[in-house]
């Protein structure tokens, strides 16, 4: 899976794949709020949960794993993440981009754990994110 998200950023380039990143975040949010309002399906949750995971792996693969990031443990409501995807616009090429891109990582990655779990995802999830994988190792390919 990795060598295949790093062919992505080699080929389409790291702001591009941030641009996605970006898009792909959007619409995670959107789906929670279709989701909590009752007018979402957890076929399309699981969905993009699963697009958030990969650009997550590509975030981690452009600006490298901040390791204190992972033994921080504090809870954070989804206004928070929203509050530091903001927050990493204005930071994106700043010298402390890595910072904030691992923060933003680290609190998505809690959430999207925190949803696979509750609404029993990790099947869908795991499904999802092979065949979207193998499919942009084709268009990769072409």
């Amino acid at each position: 899976m990795q060598e295949v998200l790093q062919a992505a950023i080699d080929k389409w380039g790291k702001d591009m794949q941030l641009t996605v990143a970006t898009e792909e975040l959007a619409e995670l949010i959107k789906e929670i709020c279709k989701y909590v309002r009752g007018i979402g399906n957890k076929e399309h949750l699981a969905e993009e949960v699963a697009d958030v995971e990969i650009v997550l792996s590509q975030l981690e693969i452009i600006y490298g794993k901040e390791r204190a990031i992972k033994n921080y443990t504090s809870n954070y409501s989804f206004k928070s993440v929203k509050r530091s995807l903001i927050q990493l616009m204005d930071f994106i090429t700043d010298e402390d981009a890595k910072y904030a891109t691992d923060m933003v990582i680290w609190k998505v990655r809690k959430k999207t754990e925190w949803l696979k779990d509750t609404l029993c995802l990790h099947p869908d999830v795991y499904r999802i994110k092979i065949q979207k994988i193998e499919r942009l190792a084709t268009l990769i390919e072409q």
